[in-house]
């Protein structure tokens, strides 16, 4: 074969190959588009989960317990804010949490009894140790006024009460403590007095001129009337007055802190 036909079949073989190479080549079908699987809230869960809720115009589960008592844990948990996340590995996570843990807690806490809860509990014995020693220390400042005594004594009746053993406590046992409770214990009896007053059908006021160790012009008021079928007569109180004439006497007698139309009409009907 001459050298002219070889480079021919060289090259009528070369691009036959080549044709028939390309003719024999099937496309490779397009990859098929994986389907998104939509998850959706199963009912069954909340058997299991007794925290679990399902709201469904938001399409959103949250902690119910984590909701009713957060804490510095479960202030960002999916769960507590709300998720549409449904998958039972986020449902394990936030039952082991240590938010949910202590939520959990706090609800149990909150279904015992009252008296059962471990703060109120404690807060009523607290209370009623508090009341009770409260109530010997103002009996103790009772005495003292009744008796016209220096709140000085004070201290001392306490003292004497303790080593008798009764139980005072440590705090409220000196002259200025003393000087309080009277003024409650006054403010107490005085509301009372008015309370007293404002359901009487008849009253009565008297006064008397005094001067005290600094021989001020004082006036003393006393207030008479029925209660329960009989005449009681009860002190109202001390009025300074700037002189002993009949207008500041009379000021003095309407500024004892009860006022009814009727009695202030009556006095000042009389008005010296």
């Amino acid at each position: 074969m001459s050298k002219r036909k070889q480079v021919q079949c060289s090259l009528s073989s070369f691009f036959g190959g080549k044709h028939n190479q390309e003719s024999n080549t099937t496309p490779a079908p397009p990859a098929a588009t994986p389907i998104k699987k939509t998850r959706k809230f199963q009912e069954s869960w909340k058997e299991k989960y007794r925290w679990l809720h399902f709201d469904e115009k938001e399409n959103k589960m949250f902690c119910e317990f984590c909701r009713e008592f957060p804490n510095g844990k479960n202030t960002h948990y999916s769960l507590r804010v709300g998720t549409n996340n449904f998958q039972t590995d986020s449902l394990k996570a936030h039952e082991a949490s240590e938010g949910h843990a202590m939520s959990l807690a706090a609800k149990r806490a909150s279904e015992r009894p009252r008296e059962q809860r471990p703060l109120p509990a404690a807060l009523s014995r607290l209370n009623e140790e508090t009341l009770k020693k409260m109530e010997y220390l103002f009996n103790t400042a009772y005495y003292i006024a009744y008796l016209k005594l220096p709140f000085s004594m004070f201290s001392q009746l306490c003292s004497l009460q303790k080593k008798n053993g009764l139980n005072l406590g440590n705090t409220y046992m000196n002259d200025h403590a003393c000087k309080e409770f009277c003024k409650h214990i006054s403010d107490t009896l005085r509301a009372d007095l008015i309370d007293s007053l404002s359901t009487a059908k008849f009253i009565s006021i008297m006064a008397d001129g005094a001067t005290d160790v600094s021989c001020l012009e004082a006036e003393i008021v006393y207030v008479r009337f029925v209660s329960g079928g009989a005449p009681k007569t009860c002190y109202v109180k001390l009025a300074e007055v700037e002189s002993a004439k009949a207008p500041e006497i009379l000021e003095a007698i309407k500024s004892y802190g009860y006022h009814r139309p009727t009695v202030d009409a009556e006095i000042d009907k009389h008005r010296c």
